[in-house]
């Protein structure tokens, strides 16, 4: 029987993880200067864990614990330009704290609901507000460092695996 390397977090965090969470919990508590109340797993996340934390005045954030290796895929610096630029504008969350080595980050907690492709094709008002977002990133005369086009990433994470020892 193969033994997983599960940590005191399950298979939520890994042992090989926990130092990263940790030290996302712990510069949480520092820039907001406050103990966390509330720390649930956020449901999702392709590549990524997500966290919902709310603070002692009842501020919430997302704290992302990118997963291990995804930057050799993503490019995290860009990602983080485009993130800063979405946030300037006011259709993304505001970055509080952003690792371009790894990815992971501290982020406002915006309370929604998480999008869906039925969403989309069955709720006309979805479909025109992300058109409206879409225009005000357009308009911004802002360009994106980097863009993610899964379709055309399929060769390069196919030569990424090919790499990989599994």
């Amino acid at each position: 029987m193969e033994q997983k390397n599960l940590s005191v977090f399950g298979d939520i965090v890994r042992n090989e993880e926990i130092a990263d969470f940790v030290r996302l919990v712990n510069l949480t508590r520092d820039i907001f200067h406050q103990e966390l109340t509330v720390l649930e797993i956020m449901p999702g996340g392709l590549t990524n864990k997500n966290f919902r934390a709310v603070l002692e005045d009842g501020t919430q954030v997302a704290i992302r614990l990118a997963g291990k290796g995804t930057a050799t895929y993503i490019n995290r610096p860009g990602e983080k330009h485009n993130a800063t630029q979405m946030a300037s504008l006011g259709i993304a969350p505001e970055i509080y704290y952003y690792d371009p080595s790894t990815g992971s980050q501290i982020v406002e907690y915006i309370d929604a609901p998480t999008m869906h492709p039925n969403d989309f094709q069955t709720r006309d008002e979805v479909l025109n507000k992300a058109g409206c977002v879409m225009r005000r990133y357009h308009d911004s005369g802002m360009e994106f460092k980097t863009a993610f086009n899964p379709i055309s990433k399929v060769d390069e994470y196919k030569a990424i695996l090919a790499g990989a020892q599994v």
